[in-house]
């Protein structure tokens, strides 16, 4: 390198030739590179929140949250979630102690300083903690060639009509190259369950979702909807199985809206996609004779259900309604049909 008047100048060699010359114009790609080396990892995590905040939502979830600062970021509700993770918070395979596994565990356990309630409504994604380092190199690539476009008709940067070409081809290649290194990064899935002979033990299910060209929300929901992660449809038989195995052991009857809270909070239960999956599985489990009876209420006085049926359609379920073990349905029919 040679400096004239103070500037830098670069060497050019031509092969035709064999001459050398001074140019007091670095190369667009030197430039690049020089730029790139001076972006901050604040503004390369911006940009990956950027991007990822342009994730559309998918039907499968009814909030999607970006990299929440903090627990408070993500309600407390009777909804299912997915709680994408912070560019710095990334899954290191088969570590339980990675900082994607310490953010989920502590989202998934509080909502601020509160204990979490509804914790079987929640997942989450996480980068990859080998592939993280290539993403933010190419995002410092893509905003160095940004700032150069953006600078193209400054004075100091004196572009001609090929280097603003060149420019704006690297930009764009720079930014497809980003948002499939976006999609091979974040490609870990991490989904709480219990298991229902360890009942007292969150355990935890992670999937590498790979690359490819669905959003990260759909390949989440594919992947959970494939592994009975997220019902989207449930079948009477086993609603029926957790009513018996474990949320009407020592009753009759349990309230619709109950039954809600109780699939919303224990990560042992079937995980719905919306509560609208559980109406239907009532509704079509009352059409049966086999799992349960459905009641508008429960007549203390006389000991028996108001409106309760069994073996025939129903057409709306209230939450006030109240399931009825099948046995005691079929008992009070039988009465009803003698007398």
């Amino acid at each position: 390198l040679n400096t004239l008047h103070g500037s830098l100048s670069y060497l050019y060699y031509n092969q035709n030739g064999d001459r050398y010359w001074f140019d007091t114009k670095p190369t667009l790609k030197k430039v690049a590179e020089d730029r790139a080396s001076q972006i901050s990892s604040a503004n390369v995590v911006m940009e990956i929140k950027e991007r990822l905040k342009k994730i559309r939502k998918g039907n499968a979830f009814s909030g999607i949250h970006i990299c929440p600062s903090s627990s408070n970021d993500v309600p407390d509700e009777q909804l299912v979630r997915l709680v994408i993770l912070w560019p710095n918070e990334p899954f290191k395979n088969g570590s339980e102690d990675c900082k994607a596994m310490e953010k989920a565990k502590e989202i998934l356990d509080y909502r601020g300083t509160a204990p979490r309630m509804y914790r079987n409504t929640l997942a989450f994604v996480a980068p990859d903690s080998n592939k993280i380092g290539a993403l933010e190199q190419e995002v410092k690539r893509y905003l160095a060639w940004k700032s150069i476009y953006d600078d193209k008709d400054k004075e100091e940067m004196n572009l001609d009509g090929n280097q603003v070409k060149e420019t704006k081809n690297s930009l764009d290649r720079s930014n497809t190259m980003v948002d499939a290194r976006l999609k091979e990064t974040y490609c870990w899935l991490l989904v709480p369950f219990i298991d229902q002979f360890d009942l007292n033990h969150m355990q935890w299910e992670t999937t590498d979702m790979g690359g490819g060209s669905d959003s990260i929300v759909e390949k989440a929901a594919r992947n959970m909807e494939q592994s009975e992660q997220l019902i989207t449809k449930l079948a009477p038989a086993p609603l029926k199985m957790a009513l018996d195995g474990y949320l009407w052991k020592n009753a009759d009857n349990i309230s619709v809206k109950q039954l809600w809270i109780y699939l919303c909070t224990y990560c042992y239960l079937p995980r719905l996609a919306r509560y609208g999956v559980l109406e239907d599985a009532i509704r079509q489990g009352v059409a049966s004779a086999e799992y349960f009876g459905l009641a508008g209420g429960y007549d203390e006085e006389n000991h028996r259900y108001l409106g309760l049926k069994l073996n025939q359609p129903v057409f709306s379920v209230n939450q006030t309604d109240l399931l009825v073990k099948v046995d005691v349905a079929k008992r009070q029919l039988q009465v009803e049909q003698n007398s």
